[in-house]
């Protein structure tokens, strides 16, 4: 038996990688196909990332959409309402969490889950920093209470695979917020200095100050951040990473300043090595929705690597900080306090993770159960 994943190829999607691995384990063939390679491989199970899906759908075999992102400005809404009125009906649907599931406001009565993302074996290698706990109140340090109940409850949980409730016109600001998140019951972690920086300053192991890995689009607006290495810049001293792809344009910019690196793509594989060569990791993100209500894999890796994380301030992060524990350094507007003598004397520590593998993320989400049921003996 085989599952089909169709996917136009136009985006990195480790999720795609984390999903053969999973189903192969089980004894489940798995392809990536586009939509024109479906009647060559006719797979019993066709999971679509969308997207669209036009493609008329073949008797008697299951199809899964999934949605990893909501749409992106500008007119973010009107395309996921198109999105949601001209795809043909699935059987099963998977929202990367509540906030996107919201998003397309489905009200057709299919089954879904939520499916977050997740952290691959390989970026847990030398985390393991985790500090205990000393606040028992499970509050961070520096961190209203009141802040964090209010965001308690933004991020869903899901409870096996469910129909989908009668839609609603999301909610902006901090009202989102109470409706998209879920809860985490751990005790926040205690920040302190990171002893595998220590061991690598040692050692010699470090080869970077700082790394920036994802998406160098107009939309991410990298050059105010870039600009810092420049001569005369807060960071000139220090050398950076950017591990990325489509970046010739932004290497050109930067040809005069020799401590500005660039590289990629590489397999997901030699990432982690790659993130543990640096000091500090940075999660440069626009503040603006969709982007700031979703997760950032990349964050979650390199907590998982034990690098110190310098970010963007967004409710997934703080969320995520709250509810698993952690000390992040928070980007001001306009950078000003991001300098090396800031860094230098700032408590990193990092999230509790355990909850965040992809194996867990993937049982989590009710589709091995829609699976099971729907294809009895699908796994061995």
């Amino acid at each position: 038996m085989t599952i089909g994943f169709v996917h136009p190829h136009k985006a990195f999607l480790p999720e795609i990688e984390a999903y053969t691995r999973f189903f192969e384990s089980c004894g489940i063939r798995c392809a990536v196909l586009k939509k024109d390679g479906l009647d060559k491989w006719r797979p019993a199970v066709e999971w679509w990332f969308m997207g669209m899906d036009r493609h008329p759908r073949r008797p008697g075999v299951i199809r899964i959409h999934e949605y990893a992102s909501a749409s992106l400005p500008p007119w973010r809404r009107l395309k996921d309402q198109v999105k949601t009125l001209v795809s043909y009906r699935p059987d099963y649907r998977l929202f990367l969490n509540a906030y996107v599931r919201d998003q397309f406001g489905f009200t057709d009565g299919v089954p879904y889950g939520l499916r977050d993302m997740g952290i691959a074996g390989e970026f847990f290698g030398t985390a393991g920093t985790q500090l205990p706990a000393a606040d028992l109140t499970g509050n961070l340090p520096g961190t209203a209470v009141g802040a964090e109940k209010e965001l308690e409850n933004v991020f869903g949980t899901n409870q096996g695979w469910a129909v989908i409730p009668d839609s609603q016109e999301p909610e902006e600001g901090k009202a989102a917020e109470k409706r998209f998140f879920g809860t985490n019951q751990r005790e926040a972690q205690v920040p302190g200095s990171s002893p595998v920086q220590t061991a690598k300053e040692v050692l010699g192991l470090l080869q970077y100050d700082f790394i920036y890995c994802g998406s160098v689009g107009k939309d991410v607006q990298l050059t105010p951040l870039l600009d810092l290495f420049r001569s005369g810049g807060a960071l000139a001293d220090c050398s950076i990473l950017v591990l990325s792809r489509d970046y010739d344009a932004l290497a050109a910019r930067y040809q005069d300043t020799p401590s500005i690196f660039f590289r990629g793509p590489v397999p997901n594989t030699a990432v982690a090595s790659l993130i543990r060569r640096a000091r500090y990791a940075i999660n440069y993100r626009p503040a603006v929705a969709p982007v700031m209500y979703q997760t950032s894999t990349k964050l979650l890796e390199y907590a998982a690597c034990g690098v110190g994380i310098v970010t963007t301030r967004l409710p997934w992060v703080e969320w995520l900080q709250q509810q698993y524990g952690g000390n992040f350094f928070y980007l001001e507007p306009g950078l000003g306090n991001l300098d090396k003598a800031a860094l230098e004397q700032f408590p990193f520590a990092f999230p509790d993770l355990s909850d965040w593998t992809w194996e867990k993320q993937i049982a989590r989400s009710g589709v091995v159960d829609f699976l099971r049921e729907k294809l009895p003996g699908i796994f061995q």
